[in-house]
């Protein structure tokens, strides 16, 4: 628990622009790795995601439209209803149900890649949260880190 700490205070000591950096890099490899590992198991016939034919329109969906509009739902509006409406003050539960609901709207594109959903769902969920305890407003943060690893995703999947 003392390393999370540690890491909670670095990141949250960091500016906007390395944060968004750090995370994101840090992200991807998180995922990258996991998906690595889940690839070899039974799960990864349950993959079902594929590039459309047009790619203009797979990054206007993947880096604008989904970024803007799944922050608004899965980080903004599930932190803000659990925390103000229900009463739901712990921040570990707020970021596990907000992750929970990113990973199941992924999961019509194979259990690998809600499993990762989930996991970029923590990380985006907490870092809507720091900055919202920074006095920031968090909602762009989330929108810029999300984009970055879909700009990713999908850059990649092209190759």
């Amino acid at each position: 628990m003392n390393t999370l700490k540690k890491i909670h205070n670095y990141l949250y000591g960091l500016s906007v622009i390395k944060y968004i950096l750090i995370i994101t890099v840090s992200a991807y490899i998180l995922i990258l790795s996991i998906a690595a590992v889940l690839s070899n198991t039974s799960l990864a016939s349950d993959t079902t995601y594929s590039i459309s034919s047009n790619i203009l329109i797979e990054y206007l969906s993947g880096v604008i439209i989904s970024p803007i509009t799944e922050t608004f739902l899965f980080q903004m509006a599930i932190i803000i209803f659990l925390r103000d409406l229900v009463g739901i003050k712990n921040i570990a539960i707020q970021i596990i149900i907000s992750a929970l609901a990113f990973g199941i709207l992924h999961l019509p594109y194979g259990i690998i890649h809600a499993v990762t959903a989930f996991i970029m769902g923590l990380i985006l969920a907490y870092s809507y949260i720091i900055y919202e305890k920074k006095g920031m407003h968090p909602y762009w943060v989330v929108v810029i880190i999300h984009s970055l690893s879909n700009l990713i995703s999908i850059s990649l999947m092209l190759l």
